[in-house]
């Protein structure tokens, strides 16, 4: 075999495995899934596995990176689709619904045992609040949003509810119950009678196609 079809031999099996962890986490939950179930799901050697990812760690760090470029790619095309800022965190509310309708809640309790990935994730989780700031500002500007609003406080207090005060309602009505209704409430309170007029029909649609 030549080079180029050895490297882009070993370029599929790479994308493989990512493919197929994703999947099972998603399914399972992430302690659930060995690597030898994945060698097995496969149909590869533990061997060739391990020359790929040295652990399970490694395996989903790159299955989130690949989540989030998969996100971003779809964040640029609902923004060029929306007329404006609201529309466009409502279409990526309606995608974030549908990810978690389709992900067994232990893929999100499992994520905090894995030390380097959370690293990487809590990194994710600074450069989303980051962009709330700019959808506020934005938001605002297009009389969407409150003008009184205080954007920093508002971030601050979705940090402090999202780190403290959720773990206890997702056991109770699950992820996607409590993060349907955190971010509804949250929009409602800071938007303008057009905002909370654009919400109450974007959530009419979403319960006629569900019919």
């Amino acid at each position: 075999m030549s080079e180029s079809l050895e490297q882009s031999s070993r370029a599929a099996v790479h994308q493989r495995i990512i493919d197929v962890a994703g999947e099972e986490f998603r399914k399972q939950g992430i302690r659930s899934v060995r690597m030898d179930d994945l060698a097995g799901l496969l149909g590869i050697s533990k061997r060739t596995l391990y020359e790929e990812f040295e652990d399970k760690e490694a395996v989903l760090t790159a299955v989130f990176n690949q989540q989030i470029q998969r996100m971003e790619a779809l964040y640029a095309k609902n923004k060029e689709e929306s007329a404006n800022v609201l529309e466009l965190v409502l279409r990526m509310f309606r995608l974030s619904l549908n990810e978690y309708a389709q992900t067994n809640p232990k893929y999100f309790e499992d994520m905090h045992r894995y030390p380097k990935f959370k690293e990487c994730f809590e990194e994710g989780k600074i450069k989303h609040m980051q962009n709330i700031k700019v959808f506020l500002v934005q938001g605002m500007e297009q009389g969407i949003f409150r003008p009184d609003l205080n954007v920093e406080l508002f971030v601050k207090v979705q940090q402090l509810i999202e780190e403290k005060g959720l773990k206890e309602l997702q056991e109770q009505y699950g992820m996607y119950e409590t993060f349907k209704a955190t971010v509804l409430v949250s929009l409602r309170g800071i938007s303008t009678e057009k905002g909370i007029q654009m919400i109450d029909d974007f959530m009419e649609e979403m319960r006629h196609k569900s019919e």
